[in-house]
């Protein structure tokens, strides 16, 4: 014979919601204010969440959405462990420093999909190329690569100047 009350399982209910609902308020709050401080105000919050991992929010800013830790400094953008105080791209800065100097990038291993491809000629010799649209000296570039003959050329933009 089961007898439980119709009061228990609310009970049981709010006595695992009460503590986090008296946490998020605070904790939002604080996570706002370290983000703020972190980006100087320059990334917006619209929503804070708790993660089931602890010490981890999610942010929401806009349409997009990303992770941070309690400080506000560190943040888990798109897979990449960004310092946001420093705006600096963490993971990046990692892969760069595991690849070996000087160590060559096989054509083949070019994301070539996201390029603007042009062929000249035949096509029959491959050319990558990266280049910031607003750099004169790489439209001059783009002037000498045109009088390229029997050339796919891959142009990846990148810009830097703003």
């Amino acid at each position: 014979m089961r007898i439980v009350s119709h009061h228990f399982r609310p009970a049981v209910l709010l006595a695992v919601l009460i503590p986090w609902a008296a946490l998020a308020g605070p904790a939002e709050d604080s996570i706002r204010a370290a983000i703020a401080e972190q980006t100087g105000g320059a990334v917006g919050v619209d929503a804070v969440h708790a993660t089931p991992a602890a010490g981890i929010f999610e942010i929401v800013s806009g349409q997009q959405v990303f992770h941070v830790d309690a400080s506000g400094r560190y943040a888990l953008i798109d897979g990449r462990m960004v310092d946001m105080r420093e705006r600096r791209d963490l993971t990046a800065a990692r892969l760069e420093a595991l690849r070996p100097v000087g160590a060559p990038i096989a054509f083949d291993a070019l994301p070539l999909e996201l390029a603007i491809k042009t062929v000249r000629g035949n096509g029959s010799r491959r050319l990558a190329v990266f280049e910031d649209p607003s750099c004169p000296m790489c439209q001059r570039q783009q002037a000498a690569l045109a009088r390229l003959d029997d050339v796919t050329l891959y142009t990846f933009t990148y810009p830097v100047i703003a």
